[in-house]
């Protein structure tokens, strides 16, 4: 098999997208019998980094930011492969070779009001292509690949894939962040200005993240205990776009809130070792890979009760209502009121990490992939 893989999404620093394909990548290249797999990406953008050097070769093309080459460049680019794996969401309406699209969610459907407290025109025009857009390659994909049971439900109903197209392959914790060396607690205290104790969660700026209950709910922790341990936000970088500095001053707890900027997994791993819990309220999630790594770190885990948090915790996490303010201060409170409940959190979830793999992500991935050449 020739495989193009749209490798876009892993350029510059991989996030969400771009981070699930970098790990994909790295299992294919041990996988055994491993494809051939030739990457595309933006000649304009340092390559993806972070693979086995000269494992996949590259082909270059200018513009790739834009929806132009996506629809006329990427099609040209493709032809004489055996199928295009597009892993971030979209790809080109009409395509030369089989398509291949890993459609993580259907979050993008969202009304354009939820993206961000102080939305740009460019979001505006990414919004409106994507929406009038994917839902359209999707339909018209060879095969869809999906992150969750809880998303497969979702694509199927909002955007009418035809079930028997999509295939489920979890996501993992990376190996570089299972392996990575946890930075000591005392340093990672020290930088990012974190005495005593803290609660950490990330900070991305999109609405659907539901970061201000955690405002409310620290406040009433505050009020009801007569102090609170400090929140930090991890990549917090975008604090114009979410409004967060203005809504934790609403609350009343501006003093115990830290925004942290990009934070360098060792750092990260730290953070979360040395953290009284994880906490991810978001409204919706495709995966929720952060809880896993939360887990592996040895995280206590606090997160909203929505379908594909309960996928991935299966059990491993005390999972809560997304709107209940006063469940989540009583979570925190018992968090750090009983040892008991810390510990059995902890080790459930160091357990449940090791149900996921990115080597079987690969062959789930490699089985669609030879189903689609094959015809069937």
């Amino acid at each position: 098999m020739r495989i193009a893989f749209d490798a876009r999404c892993m350029q510059g620093r991989p996030r969400g997208m771009g981070v699930y394909a970098l790990n994909l990548l790295r299992a294919l290249a041990r996988a055994p019998r491993a494809p051939d797999i030739t990457l595309l990406v933006d000649s304009t953008r340092p390559d993806p980094a972070g693979l086995p050097s000269g494992t996949f070769p590259v082909i270059r093309a200018r513009g790739g930011n834009e929806p132009w080459w996506e629809q006329i460049v990427m099609p040209r680019l493709v032809l004489g492969f055996d199928l295009l794996h597009a892993p971030a969401n979209g790809g080109p309406w009409r395509c030369p070779v089989p398509l291949v699209l890993t459609l993580h969610d259907a979050i993008f459907l969202r009304p354009f009001s939820e993206i961000s407290a102080v939305p740009s025109f460019r979001q505006w025009l990414g919004h409106v292509y994507r929406t009038r857009v994917y839902p359209g390659v999707a339909r018209r994909a060879a095969a869809v690949i999906t992150v969750s049971e809880a998303s497969r439900a979702d694509i199927e109903a909002r955007i009418g894939v035809d079930p028997g197209r999509i295939a489920v392959t979890h996501e993992a914790v990376s190996e570089s962040f299972a392996s990575a060396v946890v930075t000591p607690e005392a340093d990672v205290r020290l930088r990012y200005a974190l005495p005593g104790p803290f609660m950490l969660a990330m900070g991305a700026y999109e609405r659907r993240k539901n970061i201000p209950l955690l405002f409310r709910a620290l406040a009433r922790v505050a009020a009801t205990r007569g102090g609170a341990p400090l929140l930090a936000l991890a990549g917090a970088e975008n604090l114009e776009a979410s409004g967060y500095r203005a809504q934790a001053r609403a609350s009343g707890v501006d003093a115990l809130v830290r925004f942290l900027p990009y934070i360098p997994e060792e750092d990260l791993k730290g953070l979360q070792a040395a953290a009284v819990a994880f906490l991810m309220p978001s409204r919706q999630e495709g995966f929720g890979l952060p809880l896993l790594e939360a887990m592996c770190a040895g995280a206590p885990v606090l997160a909203s009760a929505i379908p594909a948090h309960a996928e991935t915790a299966g059990g491993a996490a005390d999972l809560l209502d997304v709107d209940d303010q006063e469940a989540w201060a009583a979570g925190i409170g018992r968090l750090l009121d009983d040892p008991g409940y810390r510990e059995g959190l902890r080790s459930r979830g160091a357990a449940r990490v090791g149900e996921f793999s990115w080597a079987r992500t690969a062959a789930g991935t490699m089985a669609v992939w030879s189903k689609v050449v094959a015809g069937l």
